[in-house]
């Protein structure tokens, strides 16, 4: 029972807490959702109506580990806590919190927790980032070489300008040929 799963993009598994994490449907992309292991019934965690924080543009990844539950909104670029009990939703690192390379809108393709050194981290196209857990801060860890750009086939309509940003002229080409 509970809200339908549509088009989900990210899981997260609190086996400790019974607890599977869910996020970035196309129907609702604003929020998580709490799915009991037991039974099945799936509840809003976090959501711009449930929960107290900053509103959730578009959560479109999880990373839960330790009791600790991130998400990233790719609308604000940003990396957001989430209390796995309330809801209540914070802020981690985003254009305005943390210094290092920005993220950007659109731009976090996956994440990852590691509460053991004390990181997340953010991939994005062409590059991954680490966070410091502390403070929010961000280092450039890996880069795709200049002119490259990693491209994924799927979801990624709002990379279309980008994509003809990168083939000028060879994408006129080939329009005028079709």
């Amino acid at each position: 029972t509970g809200p339908s799963l549509f088009q989900e993009t990210s899981l997260a598994v609190d086996a400790a807490g019974g607890r599977a994490f869910l996020c970035g449907s196309a129907g609702t992309p604003d929020e998580i959702l709490a799915v009991d292991l037991a039974t099945g019934n799936r509840s809003v965690l976090s959501s711009n109506a449930v929960g107290s924080g900053p509103a959730l543009g578009h959560a479109r990844k999880l990373a839960f580990q330790s009791g600790l539950l991130l998400a990233c909104d790719r609308v604000q670029g940003a990396l957001l806590w989430v209390d796995p009990v309330s809801g209540n939703r914070s802020v981690l690192t985003s254009s305005l919190v943390g210094s290092g390379p920005v993220l950007g809108a659109n731009a976090i393709d996956a994440i990852a927790l590691d509460t053991a050194s004390s990181r997340a981290f953010a991939a994005t196209s062409s590059a991954l980032v680490s966070v410091d857990l502390a403070t929010g801060n961000r280092t450039l860890l890996s880069v795709v070489s200049a002119g490259a750009k990693l491209l994924e086939v799927g979801d990624h309509e709002d990379r279309l300008a980008d994509i003809e940003a990168l083939l000028g002229p060879r994408l006129k080409a080939l329009k005028r040929r079709a």
